[in-house]
């Protein structure tokens, strides 16, 4: 059985309730909704999404991901390095067939699944001012999977391995994994 070979989960910066309201989507990506639900319009969107992906700026796609926490990474170069590195891979990524199965799966997947629960011993690292995953989804979980362990650092909003935190997070990862 699959859930007897789980050892331990550690979530990130997680999005784990279905997009099926507004209150699950980032801030930003909230008007998207009405066109993820409907097959044409979500594929001008990720047509449009693959177009403008190339375009962004190393600072622009910071700033997006940082959110209100921006101001404290504009200037770290691991930030802006890992920002350029994932800017790379995500444009090799958005032309893979499977990328529009992302939003599907948000959009309609129970993550989940049928039995509602973790029983595994489970982490879950997020930093509460996170621009793309809403806070919501952790204390949505929080509440279904009560065992579990938070930690709320201060990092640079959903970039968990920069940030005034980012050892913090390392350091409890490995922390977490030793005592399992």
């Amino acid at each position: 059985m699959a859930a007897e070979r789980v050892r331990s989960v550690i979530l990130l910066c997680p999005q784990l309730h279905r997009w099926d309201s507004k209150q699950w989507l980032p801030v930003s990506s909230r008007w998207t909704l009405p066109v993820l639900k409907r097959r044409t319009l979500r594929r001008i969107l990720l047509w449009l999404y693959r177009f403008q992906l190339p375009r962004l700026s190393v600072n622009q796609y910071l700033k997006m991901q940082a959110g209100e926490r921006y101001a404290d990474v504009v200037d770290d170069p691991l930030s802006k390095k890992l920002c350029e590195d994932t800017l790379a891979a995500m444009a090799q990524g958005t032309r893979c067939t499977g990328f529009e199965n992302d939003f599907l799966i948000f959009k309609d997947e129970e993550i989940l699944g049928n039995g509602g629960t973790i029983e595994a011993p489970t982490l879950v690292l997020h930093d509460e001012l996170d621009p793309m995953a809403p806070v919501d989804h952790v204390d949505w979980f929080i509440s279904r999977v009560p065992h579990c362990e938070r930690i709320s650092p201060q990092v640079a909003g959903h970039l968990v391995w920069a940030g005034r935190d980012a050892d913090l997070m390392h350091e409890t990862r490995v922390r977490f994994l030793k005592g399992q």
